[in-house]
Order: C-alpha cells, then structure tokens, then sequence
C-alpha cells in the first residue's frame, strides 16, 4: 500500500528524496553503454596483444581469442552494471520519510539480491508469515 501525504511546511529536505529523472536516465544508460564499451576495449587489447597469426590454423585460433575474452568481459561487466538499476530507480523516485530518510546508495546496497530476497521467503514460509510483502516477494522471484 502505498500513501501520498501533501507536503507540509515543517517538511524539510532531509526527511524527503527529491526525484531525479535525468541521474536516474545517467545511471539506467551507463548500465548499457558501460560493458558495451568495456567489450570493445578488451577486443582491441587482445587483438593487440595476441601475435599475428601466420597459418590458417593460427587465423582461427586468433578470431576464437579476439571473440571469446570481449565476450567474457561482456557478460561479466553486464551482471555487475546491473546491479545499479536498483539506484535508477529510486533516483526516479520523490519520497517523503516521517524521520531523516536514508541515502539512496545505502538502501541499495540493503536491497541485497534475488538470492536474498528468496531466503527471506523461505524464511517467511517456514515461519508461517503469509503478509502482502512476502506475496509480492514470491511474484517478484517467479
């Protein structure tokens, strides 16, 4: 459930997160442009580095090198930028809190993981707890 309060005057900037749509875009953008150009790099590196090859043989096993590290990068790179979409996302967010509210890095880095996240209901489940978070939970890991 989600409640809107009007803001106040006793309101102050530190119990509220302002939104910012264009950090928010920053951020979702370099999640895509980051491995991207990461890939790219290591293509050029390995390309640099590997000899030339003189042999037909020695041609494919050059291609397979030049492929498969950019690829490694790549997907490695991927699974790491991903983990700040998070941080996008509640960049795009303008929140009031009744105390201080937090830094939004620190409630990123509590979010925790999909791993977490499927504890938590396993852990809700063998409690007996059946609320409205863990249904939301369990929709979000299927």
């Amino acid at each position: 459930m989600v409640i809107i309060r009007k803001k106040r005057k006793e309101d102050t900037p530190d119990d509220r997160w302002q939104g910012r749509p264009v950090l928010s875009k920053m951020v979702s953008g370099a999640v895509i442009v980051v491995p991207i150009v990461l890939s790219i790099v290591a293509a050029t590196i390995t390309a640099h580095l590997l000899p030339r090859p003189r042999t037909t043989v020695s041609l494919a096993g050059w291609w397979a090198a030049v492929l498969v590290v950019p690829t490694g990068v790549l997907f490695a790179s991927d699974r790491l930028a991903r983990r700040a979409l998070p941080l996008a996302v509640l960049l795009k967010m303008t929140m009031v809190f009744p105390d201080r509210a937090p830094k939004r890095l620190a409630v990123v880095r509590k979010s925790g993981s999909t791993r977490d996240l499927a504890r938590r209901v396993e852990e809700a489940r063998t409690h007996g707890i059946e609320d409205e978070p863990v249904g939301a939970a369990e929709k979000i890991l299927r």
